[in-house]
Order: C-alpha cells, then structure tokens, then sequence
C-alpha cells in the first residue's frame, strides 16, 4: 500500500515538474528575447529576501496546505469543506486589499472574529442547502474542476505587478498554474485529500530547493 502510493506520487510529481520545465523554458526564451516582462509584486520579492527555514514552512508548507484548502477541498460537496474554504479565501482577501500579512499579528482579534463568523454562516447555508449543492455538484463536476483550477491559478497573478503585466505575460503565468490545477484536482477526485496535499509540499519544496542551490 505504501510502495502503492509513492508510484502515484512520484508519477504526479514528475507530471508537474514536465509542465514546470515546459513552461519555464517558454518564460526563459520569452524573456530572454524581451517579448515580455514579469515583474514579481514588490511584497513577495521582499519575501524572498526571508531566511531559508521561514520560506521552507511558508511556501513548501503552510501555502500548498492552505491553497489545497481553497481550491480543491470544496471539489468534495460538504458544508465543512465549502466552510473552510471560503474562509480561508476571505484571509487571503483580507490580506491583499488591507496589505496585512496572514503571519502578522496586527488586527488579529478582528481578523479571527470576522473568519469565526464568515465561516459559522457559509456553514449554515451549506449545510441548509446541502442535497442540492451535492446535486449540483455532480451536474457541474468538470465546469467545477476548470472553474476552481482557473481561480487558482489566477490567485497566483497576486505573487507579480499586475499592473505591469501584459496579456501574453499574464497568459504565460496563468496556463502552468492552470494545469497545474488540474493535475492537483485530479489527484485530489480520484485518490484522496492528503495525498494531493503532499504531491504540493514536495513540488514546492523542490522548486525551494533549487531556488537557493542555483
């Protein structure tokens, strides 16, 4: 069972390291011959700055488990799913227009309020309505996965000046993190939650790792 699940891993990983490789050697050649810039958002350059162990628990950790969290745990139709991840979307919201990190402890008290309730009523109204989310659910099943992989990637757009980013350059950020989406979402319908959760923290934390080897 164990050996079982390391194939399925290490299949997906090295899926999602052919699409990063593709994709990247696309931006390279892109960039390269100046047909277009990238320009990373300000805040998450200074993030870059942080010490190895700080970045290894935020991006190979705490940002695949909470990015799972948002996009594919609600792909399951449960009120408990549908709750956490449209808290989790608020802290994040919270974060990007109010420019307060999810780490900082500024407004916290206010921050924790506002989630406790967010999350009480989206659960009340899941679980009011939850034969017919269930049902339309399976309906919209492949609308769904392309709709939350799409929002996924599009949540990515935040790590770059999108005030800077043209059309193409947006268009070449998005698609990777787009079927990147895919490929989480598939693991995440057809294996279990955990094991997408871990085929994330590898592949961030290997992208980590060659950040800092090269």
């Amino acid at each position: 069972m164990i050996l079982l699940k390391m194939k399925i891993t290490l299949k997906f990983l090295l899926l999602l390291i052919v699409v990063k490789i593709f994709f990247l050697a696309i931006i390279f050649v892109c960039v390269d011959n100046s047909w277009i810039d990238i320009p990373m958002n300000h805040s998450k350059a200074e993030l870059r700055q942080r010490t190895g162990f700080y970045m290894l628990i935020l991006v190979g950790l705490l940002g695949p488990f909470l990015e799972e969290c948002m996009f594919r745990l609600p792909l399951v139709a449960k009120p408990i799913n549908f709750s956490i991840s449209g808290t989790i979307i608020f802290l994040y919201l919270y974060s990007f227009y109010t420019g307060v990190e999810l780490d900082s402890l500024d407004f916290f008290g206010q921050r924790l309020l506002l989630s406790s309730v967010l999350f009480i009523l989206i659960y009340g109204f899941c679980n009011k309505y939850s034969a017919q989310l269930e049902m339309l659910w399976k309906n919209y099943k492949i609308i769904t996965i392309v709709l939350m992989s799409f929002l996924f990637a599009i949540f990515h757009l935040l790590n770059y000046d999108s005030k800077s980013l043209s059309f193409l350059s947006g268009l070449v950020v998005v698609v990777p993190y787009f079927i990147s989406g895919l490929i989480y979402s598939h693991v995440r319908l057809n294996y279990n939650f955990r094991l997408v959760i871990l085929i994330h923290m590898l592949f961030n934390g290997m992208g980590l790792v060659l950040t800092y080897l090269f």
